[in-house]
């Protein structure tokens, strides 16, 4: 079961744990990372990587579905029956929030990167889930620590010659909105 580290302060991204992409559609399979912690008092922080020359955008004023995205999907709540949150990013950082698979907003604070190492190109995205906008969605911030959550991690593309689906944990349809894929992830 992947774990996400409690701090009580930001913590520096390069030394948190890595989750890496290890489920792959029959399609072309890419290299995945995730990193996410749970920072008290502020939210969770998400950092998403994906190794991928020249991600696909289809409108940079824009999110569109069949860009090359990361996505999360999760239920916040320490009992797995409340609202699913998804948020799609693609690598300009245009995102939008769903909640149950409609249209909520959008999260403001973005950081973008890409370039290269010994492993490839690759390109990524972090932001935080706030503990307010949780609130907003919840009505309470309802996660003490060592708690779980339920959810996954993705990276895909559709419609495209280089189309691929890539999750964090097992997935049993490629449907990101999908709660059939989302596991048990623990809260420490």
């Amino acid at each position: 079961m992947p774990t996400i580290p409690v701090y009580h302060r930001y913590p520096v991204v390069d030394i948190l744990p890595v989750l890496k992409g290890r489920y792959f559609s029959e399609q072309l399979k890419l290299l995945f990372y995730t990193k996410v912690a749970y920072i008290s008092e502020v939210g969770f922080l998400f950092d998403l990587m994906k190794f991928e020359r020249d991600p696909i955008i289809k409108d940079s004023n824009g999110l569109s579905k069949t860009d090359s995205i990361s996505a999360i999907s999760f239920d916040f709540s320490s009992d797995n029956k409340g609202p699913i949150v998804t948020v799609l990013l693609n690598a300009s950082g245009q995102n939008q929030v769903y909640i149950d698979n409609n249209i909520f907003e959008k999260i403001a604070d973005i950081i973008t990167y890409k370039g290269n190492d010994e492993q490839g190109w690759y390109w990524g995205v972090r932001f935080t889930l706030t503990n307010g906008l949780l609130e907003k969605i919840y009505g309470k911030i309802i996660l003490p620590p060592k708690d779980s959550i339920y959810g996954n991690i993705y990276t895909s593309l559709i419609d495209n010659e280089l189309e691929h689906f890539v999750s964090i944990a097992p997935f049993i349809n490629q449907n990101i909105f999908d709660t059939a894929n989302h596991i048990e992830f623990r809260v420490l």
